[in-house]
């Protein structure tokens, strides 16, 4: 089975959380700052930057399970 890790996250969560996910297959979403290797979408919402981590997981590939976190720390 085939898993997405699809993580909207402000830019101060970034690097701790990438330790976590290593050998998994995740896409990152910052809102607060850009941030090498994450996608960017200043201001905005859950449902929008969903969306965009859902898209972009699509394009990249077929998976069993797409996982949605927010982290806000």
């Amino acid at each position: 089975m085939k898993f997405a890790y699809l993580v909207q996250a402000s830019s101060k969560s970034v690097n701790s959380l990438r330790v976590e996910l290593v050998g998994k297959t995740f896409f990152i979403l910052t809102w607060d700052e850009k941030i090498e290797g994450c996608e960017f979408f200043p201001n905005s919402s859950w449902s929008q930057g969903r969306n965009r981590l859902l898209d972009m997981a699509k394009a990249a590939g077929e998976f069993d399970y797409y996982i949605f976190m927010l982290i806000l720390k």
